[in-house]
């Protein structure tokens, strides 16, 4: 940077950097590295403009739409050749997504019909815009959260900002989240049988575009698509404790990465207890534009881009973080012995585990937390972390029923798990 000149005003430098800055927000242009509130994924909006929207429960609460950022229903003009901006939904937002049954979280024979997601599809109208801008938000509402020492209820914001990213299309953890999320629904008791799978299952795990492997999945979910290029996160709004009201790259729920799938989850003191309770992961399928055929005609339609929002309770993200084969952790000494166990002991095991993640304390499930996602991001565990891991691997080899239960041991004695 060069020096100021000594006859220049101290003005002058701040004019000029505040005449920057409005320039590239009116531009409707985002330089930030990790978008607006921090835990953002860059994705393109499509040739028609428009996302689909796969909002799953994996939480045993049920969850309630709020609001929205929607064309005001009174508006009678909708001619989309009029200068101004809105967001709609054309078929609607799902009004109630049921929780997942108890019976499911507890029975390893139980066979759950009610756990699937709904699906929206979110457009946007920007006649004579060519860097649109703006925010739009949609909010629902996870009823009846349990903590500690009561309950309550949890906003989560899926917020599409339209500002035009800087940042490159990257890939890598939507494969890590989509073991995450096979194991969420086998917990749930949605266990696809090999020759009668459940096609939603299938899409929604992208079971067809990760056929070839990760290498060939990562390459084409970084291809440019078409449409606005853009932003859109998905997180607990804190209600409580330091970051309430707001979330932005230095106020922001804790996460492991950012490319193409991210996961976000509160600390207690930011944001409250029953917003800790609560975790939110966001994956993007990109979308694709039309293909030509050999004789130049259009062989096949153009898909548009997914982008898929689980809702989880954080003992069943936590179980489904040290159940899934595919992760550093189970590649750990620990994580071996739990793959071993959960080989033999089937989905009766994975209930089991999950159940001992419940029966944690608040502290111990934080550092918990932090352990796995310091392994997904390739940190150093600290000495909390490789304990915890180890102790509630020890109680599940012993087939605890809690972390605190003291659990036989040879010669007649017992130890404190």
């Amino acid at each position: 940077m060069q020096e100021k000149p000594a006859s220049r005003p101290w003005w002058f430098a701040l004019a000029f950097i505040s005449i920057a800055v409005v320039a590239r927000a009116a531009s409707g242009e985002d330089d930030s590295p990790t978008g607006p509130h921090g835990v953002d994924l860059v994705f393109y909006g499509g040739n028609a403009n428009a996302v689909a929207l796969q909002v799953l429960n994996l939480s045993p609460y049920d969850i309630t739409f709020l609001d929205a950022d929607l064309r005001d229903n009174t508006d009678l003009d909708r001619d989309k050749c009029n200068n101004k901006k809105m967001m709609f939904a054309p078929v609607g937002m799902p009004a109630t997504l049921p929780g997942v049954p108890a019976d499911a979280l507890n029975s390893s024979s139980y066979k759950n019909t009610t756990t699937h997601p709904y699906n929206a599809v979110v457009s946007w109208s920007d006649c004579g815009d060519a860097h649109p801008g703006g925010t739009y938000s949609i909010n629902w509402r996870v009823n009846n959260v349990k903590y500690e020492s009561g309950t309550g209820n949890v906003k989560v914001q899926v917020s599409f900002t339209r500002n035009e990213p800087k940042n490159s299309l990257m890939a890598g953890y939507f494969f890590v989240m989509k073991d995450f999320v096979g194991l969420g629904l086998k917990a749930a008791g949605l266990v696809a049988e090999p020759m009668n799978p459940l096609a939603w299952i299938e899409a929604f795990t992208a079971s067809a575009e990760t056929i070839n492997g990760v290498n060939e999945f990562n390459k084409e979910n970084t291809q440019q698509d078409y449409g606005d290029k853009m932003w859109v996160a998905a997180y607990v709004w804190p209600e409580e404790g330091k970051c309430r009201g707001t979330v932005t790259p230095n106020c922001m729920p804790s996460k492991a990465a950012s490319d193409d799938a991210v996961d976000t989850q509160w600390g207690s003191g930011m944001a409250g207890f029953a917003q800790a309770e609560i975790v939110v992961t966001t994956q993007i399928l990109r979308g694709s534009s039309f293909t030509k055929g050999s004789q130049g005609n259009y062989r096949t339609y153009g898909t548009l881009p997914i982008v898929e929002v689980t809702i989880w309770d954080a003992n069943t993200y936590l179980s489904s973080n040290g159940t899934a084969p595919k992760t550093l952790f189970a590649a750990t000494q620990n994580g071996k012995k739990v793959q071993s166990l959960l080989h033999q002991r089937g989905r009766a095991g994975v209930i089991a585990f999950r159940n001992l993640i419940k029966s944690m304390d608040h502290e111990q499930r934080q550092t918990l937390a932090k352990a796995f996602r310091n392994l997904h991001a390739k940190r150093p565990l600290g000495e909390p972390e490789k304990q915890v891991l180890a102790d509630l691997t020890s109680a599940f080899e012993k087939n605890a029923k809690t972390m605190n239960q003291e659990t036989p041991q040879r010669g007649g004695q017992s130890h404190v798990r």
